[in-house]
């Protein structure tokens, strides 16, 4: 199913904002948020592989409440961000796992619901659609370890509260990227 939002978001952003959604009946549940950025595609990709900008535009730490910090150097397989609650106890973790010219595909770990760890696969894709346009998605997947019921639970909120900020992270990539924070250049 797709649907479309017209020129605004959900946060009153005037945007060129897609969405696919795909929930399946199973133990997964998933979607995909891409957004239109004017900016060159290296510029998008750099945005979205760095953790230091990932953090500079992503909208789990103010949601969240966590602070966020880099373990490794931040845009290679096996760097992480690392969030923790006011207490310093780790509450979750963002890990690059492969790094090719169009994806960053990272993996997430962090406590679900019921106690359970849950271990969502968030990737990044960057695709040139012009000179200076590039379409940014985020893909989602996880898996619900759930009894079928519980699943049902756990689908509501993940695709009320997951994919708002989801939608909010494209936004905020968005106007992250086109303020001109992030340089052509990797680092």
């Amino acid at each position: 199913m797709t649907m479309m939002f017209g020129n605004q978001d959900l946060y009153g952003t005037v945007l060129n904002v897609k969405t696919s959604v795909e929930l399946e009946e199973g133990r997964a549940v998933q979607w995909t948020e891409s957004i239109v950025i004017d900016a060159p595609a290296e510029v998008v990709r750099i945005a979205m592989m760095d953790q230091a900008h990932v953090m500079g535009w992503s909208a789990w730490p103010e949601a969240t409440g966590f602070t966020c910090a880099v373990e490794g150097d931040g845009s290679s397989p096996g760097s992480e961000i690392v969030f923790r609650n006011d207490d310093g106890q780790v509450q979750g973790r963002q890990r690059i796992v492969k790094v090719d010219d169009q994806v960053i595909h990272n993996v997430m770990e962090n406590k679900g619901p019921f106690g359970k760890t849950l271990r969502p696969s968030v990737d990044f894709r960057v695709t040139p659609i012009g000179q200076d346009r590039t379409r940014a998605s985020l893909e989602f997947e996880a898996a619900l370890p759930f009894p079928p019921i519980l699943r049902r639970l756990v689908r509501i909120p993940m695709s009320r509260w997951v994919r708002n900020l989801h939608r909010k992270d494209m936004a905020m990539l968005k106007e992250y990227v086109e303020s001109g924070r992030v340089r052509g250049e990797e680092h």
